[in-house]
């Protein structure tokens, strides 16, 4: 679970950095100690000092390509705040430019709603349904094509509550 939430170059560093430790301790454990029975012996000092150092390269790469988490580079995407009432959904561009945006999405009407988002081939991603006066928020990647943010609760999108986003 907590693999799934590093970034793909956190994933490669981290990986990196393990096959090196590991190659070291495989090679240190059954190449050398067989064509030298008193490993380390004289080079004891040499051997826990390079032993030390790819400990601490471990542990420092899990505290650097560990903090970088895709919630924290969520952080840096752009905010694109949804409206939606009874009879209509306002966003305020209908143009955007490709990433990876949060819909932070209110619901300032009487009945509930929610937001799905329809894109080219027909993927939909959706909000849960939001009550009157309350909000939710919807992580989604936008890829150049047209989008249909819209209410997928019966009848609303008929209804209105339904918007045409562009990504070029």
């Amino acid at each position: 679970m907590l693999l799934a939430a590093l970034t793909t170059d956190a994933k490669i560093g981290l990986a990196l950095t393990a096959a090196v430790f590991a190659g070291f301790s495989l090679i240190v454990a059954l190449v050398v100690s067989r064509s030298r029975p008193d490993f380390p012996g004289r080079r004891l000092p040499a051997f826990l000092v390079v032993s030390v150092l790819l400990f601490v390269a471990m542990i420092t790469a899990v505290l650097v390509f560990g903090s970088k988490t895709k919630a924290e580079t969520a952080a840096a995407r752009e905010k694109i705040a949804v409206g939606e009432t009874d009879y209509a959904l306002e966003v305020p561009k209908t143009t955007v430019a490709p990433g990876v945006y949060t819909l932070e999405v209110t619901n300032y009407g009487q009945i509930p709603h929610n937001l799905t988002v329809q894109g080219p081939g027909g993927k939909k991603k959706a909000t849960k349904t939001i009550g009157p006066g309350e909000s939710a928020s919807l992580v989604i990647e936008l890829r150049k094509g047209s989008y249909i943010f819209f209410s997928s609760l019966p009848g609303q999108q008929q209804q209105g509550v339904s918007e045409t986003v562009t990504v070029s």
